[in-house]
C-alpha cells in the first residue's frame, strides 16, 4: 500500500483518522493507541503478510530485553550487548546473506524464495537506540502498548525516519490527544499534500518523464 495510492488516500487514511478520534474519545487513550497499532500492523501486512511474525517477534524480544536491562542491578551491560548483537545478526542475515545467496544466487535459487523484510533497517536501528537509551536511563518507563506503537507507527515504519522513544512518548501522553483540532488537522494536511507532491512529481520524476520521450 503506497502512500500515494488511491487505497491509502481514499480508504486507509480516512478510516484510521476517523477511528483514531472516535475510538480515542469512546475508549480513552489506551483504546486510541491500540487502534493505531492495529492499523499499523494492517498497513505492514498489506506489503508482506508473511513477515508480520518477524516484526512481532522482534518487538517481543526487544521489549523483554529492555525490561531486563531496566530491572537488573548486575549484568545490565551484558544483557544490552546480547540484545544489540541479536538485532545486528538479524539485520546481517537479511541484508547480507540473502542479498548474496538469495533469489539470484545458487544457494537458494531453486529451493527458497526469500524476500528482505520491509523496513527491517529502520525497525532494527530504532530498537537498538531504544535499548541503549534504556541502559543509559534516559527514558521514562512506558507501557508495552506505547512501545509497540513507537516501532510500528505506519507513517515511519517502512521508510523512516529513525526516531527516539523519548521524542514520541510525550506525544502519546499529551492531554487532549483525541480532541478534534481543526487548526492542527489543516496544518497536517498542508504538510501531507506538499510531501505527496514532492513524492509524485519530484521523487518519481524519471518515471513521469518517461511518458514524454524526446524526439530528434
Amino acid at each position: 500500500m503506497l502512500f500515494n495510492s488511491y487505497l491509502f488516500l481514499l480508504v486507509f487514511l480516512p478510516l484510521v483518522l476517523a477511528g483514531f478520534y472516535g475510538v480515542g474519545h469512546l475508549a480513552g487513550r489506551a483504546g486510541g493507541l491500540l487502534w493505531l497499532v492495529v492499523a499499523s500492523l494492517i498497513f505492514y501486512a498489506s506489503w508482506e503478510l508473511s513477515y508480520l511474525w518477524l516484526l512481532l517477534t522482534s518487538l517481543s524480544f526487544n521489549y523483554f530485553a529492555a525490561q531486563l536491562i531496566r530491572k537488573l542491578s548486575r549484568y545490565r551491560r551484558l544483557c544490552l550487548w546480547i540484545a544489540v548483537l541479536a538485532n545486528v545478526a538479524l539485520l546481517f542475515y537479511f541484508k547480507l546473506v540473502i542479498a548474496i545467496f538469495g533469489d539470484n544466487g545458487a544457494a537458494f535459487s531453486t529451493t527458497h524464495h526469500i524476500l528482505i523484510p520491509l523496513g527491517i533497517s529502520f525497525m532494527t536501528f530504532q530498537q537498538i537506540a531504544f535499548l541503549v537509551d534504556t541502559y543509559k536511563g534516559k527514558l521514562m518507563e512506558g507501557s508495552a502498548l506505547e512501545y509497540v506503537l513507537f516501532i510500528t507507527f505506519f507513517p515511519q515504519l517502512i521508510m523512516g525516519p529513525i526516531v527516539h522513544y523519548r521524542e514520541l512518548q510525550p506525544q502519546f501522553r499529551k492531554a487532549g490527544l483525541f480532541h478534534w483540532n481543526p487548526d492542527n488537522f489543516f496544518l497536517g494536511m498542508c504538510i501531507f499534500i506538499v510531501a505527496l507532491f514532492k513524492k509524485v512529481m519530484l521523487g518519481n520524476a524519471d518515471g513521469f518523464l518517461d511518458n514524454f520521450p524526446l524526439h530528434q
